[in-house]
């Protein structure tokens, strides 16, 4: 929530894009197509806006553009119709309601350029992948985003979430800096417990991260699909996905970079 409210204090626009069946948090704008159906899901070169809750605003669905998962030419083609308006394009890189298929480095290198070429914002949605390394899947893939949101993981499993990102972009949260756009507060900041336990994770990872990132790549990806294979995910069955890449030549599991 605070990534996309700051995508937009930064950027002026309004709008955000993401992936199709992406979960980012409890949020109405976050929460679109997050679990379409085949009734309602549209073609794949126009996902539909579907709501997750009932009563969601209108103004919400509007506000949002639903992107494939990699799928490079049909994603760009979408951006480009709605490059004018968007503020930013919000990435999970591993998304667990997709499979927890990884990103192609192809698809996130093509996201990474668009969002450079037409001045929005990358926004990484690290909170379940920055546990994967020291500095997330980002780090691996050799991308860098332009906003990351954490969790848990950066508080040592503590109940924490927080947003990292460019300097001019964090500078519309500064009460003290010369772009002040983005008053933000709360009362689930400063928590000293959580904070305690931030540094000793961060300590106790950089010690084993090496360690960790040679086992992920002699180690199937968790939850990868096979050809042939179906996901469900609450009840959805993410068959557009699968289809695409069932016509693979070759295996279709894929591993991290």
């Amino acid at each position: 929530m605070v990534a996309i409210k700051a995508s937009r204090a930064f950027t002026g626009r309004t709008r955000i894009a993401k992936v199709e069946g992406a979960y980012h948090g409890g949020y109405d704008y976050a929460e679109v197509s997050q679990t379409p159906r085949p009734e309602n899901w549209g073609s794949l070169d126009r996902p539909n806006n579907v709501p997750l809750v009932h009563g969601t605003p209108d103004s919400s669905l509007e506000s949002v553009v639903i992107i494939p998962f990699n799928d490079v030419d049909r994603a760009l083609a979408i951006l480009d119709e709605n490059a004018a308006d968007l503020a930013g394009v919000v990435l999970d890189p591993m998304p667990h309601r997709v499979g927890l298929n990884p990103v192609e480095p192809e698809f996130l290198e093509a996201i990474r350029t668009w969002t450079r070429k037409n001045g929005s914002l990358l926004v990484l949605d690290e909170v379940i992948t920055f546990r994967s390394t020291y500095g997330g899947l980002q780090m691996r893939y050799g991308v860098e985003a332009d906003l990351t949101a954490m969790g848990k993981m950066i508080g040592g499993g503590f109940p924490v979430g927080a947003v990292a990102g460019r300097a001019d972009v964090m500078d519309v949260m500064d009460p003290n800096g010369s772009n002040y756009v983005f008053p933000h507060s709360g009362t689930f900041s400063a928590n000293p417990s959580q904070h305690g336990g931030g540094p000793c994770r961060n300590e106790g990872l950089r010690r084993t991260s090496r360690g960790t990132a040679q086992w992920l790549d002699q180690s199937s990806t968790p939850g990868h699909l096979r050809s042939g294979q179906s996901h469900r995910s609450q009840g959805l069955r993410h068959r557009r996905w699968i289809d695409r890449t069932d016509s693979h030549e070759g295996s279709s599991s894929q591993k991290l970079p």
